[in-house]
């Protein structure tokens, strides 16, 4: 792991990614960043709706949040996030479920 990588695992302490809600919108005090968050989570997924596939991979997943949202929305669909952070992928599996 480089020092980008160390310094990204350590920001892991927490699946802060989730405190942001999709639909219907809600961000806590502590996210100032929470509405472009979400903004961007949301285009994702308004894109994707009038997109024909069968599978996306979420290539640096983070906490999965993303992921996530995705396998929501499209729950027929094959879903799949990865990240190099053994941590990040634990909170992924926690919060995903």
């Amino acid at each position: 792991m480089d020092k980008i990588q160390s310094i990204q695992e350590d920001e892991y302490a927490f699946p802060y990614h989730h405190l942001v809600s999709i639909n219907p919108f809600s961000e806590t005090s502590h996210l100032w960043w929470g509405y472009k968050y979400a903004a961007y989570i949301e285009k994702i997924l308004l894109t994707l709706k009038n997109k024909e596939f069968q599978s996306i991979v979420d290539i640096g997943c983070g906490d999965g949040k993303l992921t996530y949202e995705l396998a929501k929305m499209f729950p027929s669909k094959y879903i799949e996030g990865t990240d190099y952070s053994e941590k990040s992928l634990m909170y992924a599996r926690a919060w995903s479920n």
